[in-house]
């Protein structure tokens, strides 16, 4: 994880790359996802980098056509789960060491995920859209699900304890990734929540469009 957060602060703009661990029934796995918006040629010395962080069990990168590529699904409708997100400048030891700890106690149906953001999305300024995370971080999420209601406790506190981690250091949040009952909208939409409120009395007064995470039309 020290490697990519020092690779990360030099990667070029057609490269995606995250850290994610997985809570399974054999224990957590942790995974380098990976995605190159380019061509092979450009993308070798690259992956010849990442690669080198370590000794993977599988390497399953490959070339995909556009139409192909899908993320990773979360839990299905339905499916009962909590989360906690946050964007962090920068991802220090301490917290490195903490997500680590974190990760080895992964229960089944867990997601932990860090994904550094960086390129055209940090030369973009703050005020231009209505995304506000412009600076090159780390937006981070841990979500838990549960298929017995016996592991529901176990599920929250494990979030939990990545709020802990996380929410000292946090620079904001990414809205998509907000728990239901998160009250952090105006956090996740920093400086630009005025505006988009105003925005919203325009156009939506009547607050149409409320299966969200709403922002106010009062």
């Amino acid at each position: 994880m020290r490697g990519y957060r020092e690779f990360a602060a030099s990667a070029p703009d057609e490269l995606g790359a995250g850290f994610g661990v997985a809570g399974g029934k054999d224990g957590p796995t942790l995974s380098l996802n990976v995605q190159y918006a380019g061509d092979a040629a450009s993308a070798e010395p690259v992956l010849r980098t990442l690669r080198g962080l370590a000794r993977p069990i599988a390497d399953t990168i490959a070339p995909v056509s556009y139409h192909t590529f899908k993320s990773r699904p979360g839990p299905p409708a339905g499916f009962p789960s909590t989360i906690a997100t946050a964007f962090l400048p920068d991802v220090g030891d301490d917290v490195i060491e903490a997500m680590v700890a974190l990760g080895r106690s992964a229960p089944p149906g867990s997601v932990l995920d860090i994904n550094h953001l960086h390129g055209a999305v940090s030369r973009v300024a703050p005020g231009e859209t209505a995304f506000p995370l412009r600076q090159p971080g780390f937006d981070t999420f841990a979500l838990a699900g549960w298929a017995l209601p016996e592991r529901r406790d176990a599920a929250i506190a494990w979030v939990g304890r990545f709020r802990d981690i996380v929410r000292p250091k946090a620079r904001g949040a990414y809205v998509n990734a907000l728990d239901e009952e998160d009250g952090r909208v105006k956090e996740a939409y920093g400086s630009l929540y005025p505006r988009l409120t105003l925005l919203k009395k325009k156009y939506d007064s009547a607050n149409v469009f409320r299966f969200n995470r709403n922002v106010g039309a009062d």
